[in-house]
């Protein structure tokens, strides 16, 4: 069975939709899948400045953090970050440098990934319906 890891950072919640729709649509082609999000940079008072992002830390504490055991566990990877100034959030920047430069973590390279973004956008439903349509994942 083929296992897919995905892992992203969300801050109000539009990025861990996707990684719930991707999650979803790789499990019903048949792989066993692991989500994970990746742990908050922001300080509490940041946090607490904005309802909805503190609402939605609050509502996904109980998902596990990305390790290096879930990296390596995984065929295929999937990561999800909004979009910050045309980058990644450094919130998944820093848990993939984290990987980095690990024995164990030789070849993970060669393994299959995937990318979700959000962009901010007022079609976040659409979004989301798009990507839980797709199915990247070959079983």
């Amino acid at each position: 069975m083929t296992k897919v890891a995905v892992i992203y950072y969300s801050a109000t919640g539009n990025v861990h939709a996707l990684a719930e729709a991707v999650a979803e649509g790789a499990m019903e082609a048949g792989a066993q899948v692991r989500l994970r999000r990746v742990a908050e940079l922001a300080p509490a008072d940041a946090i607490d400045s904005n309802l909805a992002w503190r609402a939605h830390v609050d509502a996904t504490a109980d998902i596990q953090v990305a390790t290096n055991d879930d990296v390596l566990w995984a065929d295929g990877l999937a990561f999800g970050s909004p979009t910050r100034f045309g980058n990644v959030s450094s919130q998944l920047k820093r848990g993939n440098a984290a990987c980095e430069g690990t024995r164990e973590m030789r070849g993970v390279a060669s393994r299959a990934t995937s990318r979700t973004e959000a962009l901010g956008s007022p079609f976040a439903e659409e979004l989301r319906s798009a990507c839980h349509c797709s199915r990247p994942w070959s079983v």
